[in-house]
């Protein structure tokens, strides 16, 4: 049971209004089936939800009579790194992938010169994978570049360069104190160190 005392003391609200059921649950609207339906159904919510598109006054417009909207914008508010948007890239790319390569062999197939439908779908599939393994490596190097690889190996190859010329300087600036151990060699020329790529 509940203390009415201590209800009196930390509420202000009386029983009968905390009792009281005052939501309503949403009518929920969903778009039809037909395309043309639904978009009759849009542009009518659109100049509902901005009536002065349409030419009426905005005054007495009561926004809290508008319609629940979600439905209408579920493709745009769905999370684009979530599995069913990644499913259905994935889907939507393969489908191309092999579109594409059935494509590729129709060509060839279109022109045969003096082979047989079989030799020529044999080539054509060897071709398709040549280019789609050329293809592979160029994304690749694309994405190497993209990452930072090629400031990287040039960076690393600078830095390989500045330690060799400063170890050509050390032995350019070497200087041996005559000895009965050692022998001076004569001068010569140590060619400058260049960058390639």
């Amino acid at each position: 049971m509940l203390n009415t005392s201590l209800v009196d003391k930390f509420i202000d609200t009386t029983l009968d209004v905390m009792k009281e059921i005052t939501w309503q649950p949403p009518t929920l609207l969903y778009p039809p089936a037909n395309k043309t339906r639904q978009k009759r159904i849009e542009d009518a919510y659109l100049n509902f939800i901005n009536p002065s598109s349409i030419g009426i006054d905005v005054i007495g417009y009561d926004s809290t009579t508008l319609p629940p909207m979600e439905y209408m914008i579920s493709t745009e508010l769905s999370n684009p790194h979530g599995g069913t948007r990644k499913r259905l890239r994935a889907i939507a790319r393969i489908k191309a992938h092999e579109d594409a390569r059935q494509e590729f062999i129709k060509e060839e197939l279109a022109n045969l010169d003096g082979r047989t439908r079989k030799e020529a779908r044999i080539e054509a599939e060897f071709k398709w994978k040549e280019m789609q393994r050329k293809e592979m490596a160029q994304s690749r190097q694309l994405q190497w570049v993209k990452r930072g690889g090629r400031a990287r190996l040039l960076r690393r190859r600078e830095r390989e360069l500045r330690k060799e010329k400063r170890q050509l300087q050390k032995l350019r600036d070497l200087r041996l104190l005559p000895a009965t151990n050692q022998v001076i060699p004569h001068p010569q020329v140590i060619p400058e160190p260049t960058v390639t790529l």
